[in-house]
């Protein structure tokens, strides 16, 4: 993997942190998972930019940052992609009607033209 792909899944990876702790599990369901003090629109970016980053993958795991487009999406980034989509089950997001903003961002990530080098 070069540097600059490195430097983006590192930076993806810590925007991931600041989405928000996982509410995952029994506990999580009940409300009693991990809180956070970050807002609910700083989470819901930083989730939403790093989704898009790593669902623009092409084959061999490098990032699509030099292809103006690309055909399929790896299993991966459909998981992704799913995972993206079930947002509006989260609570926090539920609670403060995010879901018009999420369909919107879900109707991008869908869209294979839209690759991380043409998004200016």
């Amino acid at each position: 993997i070069r540097e600059d792909e490195k430097l983006l899944y590192a930076f993806c990876e810590n925007l991931l942190l600041l989405s928000g702790p996982s509410s995952k599990g029994i506990f999580g369901v009940l409300g009693f998972g991990a809180k956070t003090n970050l807002s609910i629109n700083l989470r819901f970016i930083a989730r939403s930019l790093s989704t898009f980053i790593l669902t623009r993958k092409i084959e061999n795991g490098l990032l699509a940052i030099h292809v103006t487009e690309f055909t399929n999406f790896s299993p991966q980034s459909m998981k992704l992609i799913n995972e993206y989509s079930n947002l509006d089950s989260n609570s926090d997001f539920a609670l403060n009607n995010i879901k018009p903003l999420i369909n919107k961002i879900l109707l991008m990530l869908k869209d294979q033209k839209i690759t991380t080098s043409n998004l200016r």
